[in-house]
């Protein structure tokens, strides 16, 4: 039994919580021992050239059989009875099972294939957010031999990333069992610490004197004042975001080029609706949504009618629009609403923008970090005993950081990148006067 515990993140927007659970083995379905009868399953264990084969012979409980059968290995009956479970018995460094095939395979929902710590896993677990600081779910059937990971889903819909995987640790607590204390990225994050850490700290000390660790708190603020950065230059949404009713004036220059419309929230997901209402009339006209032709990127919509369907903006409801389409009214203010969405999809962000966002959320770190080194605004440090001394010198002065080299070279590279960004989602801009 193991429980996992994780700390939730006021203000996120969480719907639901995933739990996966990743085995050296599988987890099958729990079948009756007749329904197996006459099939087998071969196996081989933990790097063995040896094949061990399972004969079913559809009196004996499955479990029972494979555990009589199978050395290296051992399985176990779920803790509701519905799935069995099979795991490697040996140390991680040498476990395996490579399922090498056999008639049973099918039914029980598995395929040749090679097993090893952490080479794929399984969703096990759906949790609601109540708006609990901390939540908790116990695994009636894990062992301290499994690794769990989590991501959230929000209220849109779209699922994160996973945390990496974590194996559970012992407790002292009460509890009966194992704790995994995971801190679960917060959905509005794109990147989390240890990506910073990892991609854009590597080698800088991040520990004061005392030995205490840079908080996850303190980069996970930097990193949301860089992309509320980023998003303020490239004036672009970084999160999946609906929008409703989106108001566009109607222009009939426009509307001649194919009913050309500029959406204001980039990049464009997809489009939902798109209709035009006349300010004094409760009817509208929806347009097909297969005439949409929508430019993602660059938020640019057109309307191409297609083969059957002319007539729907030809008659309209009630014919109240013939006299916009067809007379001189040049321009009509706020008589085109669109429904979309927009942002990036959750792990398909663009590598160059986590580039931007991590190197700008890495410059608040390494300010802090280059006062640590010796003491903020001292340049050089000695200490003198006994005719001994010792004297160190940083890069760090009144006017300058520790880390001032690495500091000056991502803001140069950021400098870089972001000329490119703005030509890729912004265009060239230009203003007519």
């Amino acid at each position: 039994m193991i429980t996992l515990r994780w700390s939730t993140t006021a203000g996120a927007d969480i719907a639901y919580y995933r739990i996966y659970q990743s085995i050296i083995g599988f987890r099958s379905p729990f079948l009756a021992p007749a329904v197996l009868s006459g099939k087998t399953l071969q196996l081989k264990m933990n790097g063995s050239t040896s094949t061990q084969e399972v004969a079913f012979d559809g009196i004996t409980n499955i479990v029972t059989l494979i555990n009589q059968t199978i050395t290296g290995g051992r399985a176990a009956t779920s803790y509701d009875g519905s799935y069995f479970y099979f795991r490697s018995t040996e140390e991680a460094d040498v476990a395996s099972v490579e399922i090498v095939g056999g008639t049973a395979l099918t039914l029980l929902g598995l395929i040749a294939k090679t097993i090893t710590e952490k080479s794929e896993d399984f969703f096990v677990k759906q949790i609601a957010d109540e708006g609990l600081e901390e939540v908790e779910w116990v695994d009636m059937d894990g062992t301290t031999a499994d690794w769990y990971a989590i991501s959230t889903m929000d209220s849109y819909g779209a699922e994160s990333s996973k945390s990496g995987y974590t194996q559970a640790e012992e407790t002292t607590d009460d509890t009966d069992g194992i704790a995994f204390n995971k801190k679960v990225r917060s959905s509005d994050l794109l990147v989390d610490a240890d990506f910073v850490r990892d991609k854009f700290l590597f080698g800088v000390n991040l520990k004061d004197d005392e030995g205490n660790e840079m908080p996850d708190s303190m980069i996970e603020f930097y990193i949301r004042a860089a992309q509320d950065w980023l998003r303020n230059e490239l004036q672009i949404i970084l999160h999946p975001t609906t929008v409703e009713a989106e108001s566009h004036d109607y222009h009939i220059q426009d509307f001649y080029s194919f009913g050309f419309v500029k959406l204001l929230n980039l990049p464009v997901r997809k489009v939902t609706s798109l209709r035009m209402k006349y300010p004094v009339s409760e009817n509208s006209i929806e347009f097909d949504p297969k005439w949409y032709k929508v430019d993602a990127r660059n938020g640019q919509i057109n309307l191409v009618p297609t083969a059957g369907t002319i007539s729907q903006i030809l008659l309209g409801q009630g014919g109240s629009f013939l006299p916009i389409l067809y007379t001189s009214t040049m321009w009509v203010p706020a008589i085109i609403e669109i429904d979309y969405t927009c942002g990036f999809e959750y792990g398909q962000v663009p590598y160059d923008i986590l580039e931007v966002i991590g190197m700008k959320a890495s410059l608040g770190p390494l300010n802090i970090a280059g006062d640590l080194i010796a003491g903020a605004g001292i340049a050089t440090k000695s200490i003198s005993l006994d005719g001994l001394s010792q004297s160190i010198g940083t890069t760090s002065s009144a006017t300058n950081a520790g880390y001032g080299a690495r500091i000056i070279q991502y803001s140069k590279q950021i400098d870089r990148a972001m000329t490119n960004l703005r030509l890729a989602y912004r265009g060239v801009q230009m203003t007519v006067v």
